[in-house]
């Protein structure tokens, strides 16, 4: 008669079908209080507590998820679990946070002059844990000229590389670009933009940023 249950065998050994079928008892143990004697991988089910724990040479440790550390922002405690990808206990996680409606930091409505680099500050858009702004750039011609380029950049404050959006000066009235991408903030999350008119002509230009989210 086939037997149910467990069968407790090393690795690399062979599992009978005589073995398999014998008398020998392998039934889990469980009971309210942990055996004397316990053997490393061995189960027990505490029916006081309704979970099962594992023996692992020194203690006795549950196998409930819930038991472990929770994954959080920061560093994580050893023995928690951890996300594909950060297989070690130490390493951070990221946090990404979107805004359902994006905050405007920045509206100019007619730009007819070059602003050098200007701080922004986002601590109202972001958090005291944010490194990364999620942000859109809007540049649009208001009244064009006739040869050169506009442009609106954004950096972090205190680097000099830089990314934006930079149209021709000889588009049709009311043409526009944008573009959305990321920028690093610095420890007080602030940022530095500027803006560059064409020389040629009278241009105006419509500049205005987004903070979309951040990433903690």
């Amino acid at each position: 008669m086939a037997k149910s249950g467990i069968r407790h065998i090393d690795v690399g050994d062979e599992l009978t079908k005589a073995e398999w079928e014998s008398e020998q008892s392998h039934a889990l143990v469980h009971g309210n209080a942990f055996p004397a004697g316990p053997v490393e991988r061995q189960l027990f089910y505490r029916d006081d507590e309704h979970r099962w724990y594992i023996y692992n040479d020194t203690d006795w440790i549950t196998t409930d998820v819930s038991a472990h550390a929770a994954l959080t922002t920061g560093i994580h405690g050893v023995g928690a679990l951890h996300v594909a990808g950060f297989h070690a206990a130490g390493q951070a996680v990221s946090k990404v946070i979107w805004k359902d409606t994006f905050d405007v930091v920045l509206d100019l409505a007619a730009q007819t002059i070059d602003i050098d680099w200007t701080d922004i500050d986002l601590t109202a858009n972001t958090s005291p844990n944010a490194k990364i702004a999620l942000v859109r750039l809007y540049l649009r011609l208001v009244d064009g000229g006739t040869a050169g380029a506009n442009f609106l950049g954004i950096r972090k404050k205190g680097t000099t590389d830089y990314w934006g959006v930079e149209m021709t000066n000889a588009l049709p009235d009311g043409m526009a670009v944008q573009s959305a991408g990321l920028i690093g903030l610095d420890a007080g999350q602030v940022i530095e933009y500027s803006v560059t008119v064409a020389t040629a002509g009278t241009p105006s230009l419509r500049c205005i940023i987004f903070v979309m989210g951040y990433i903690e």
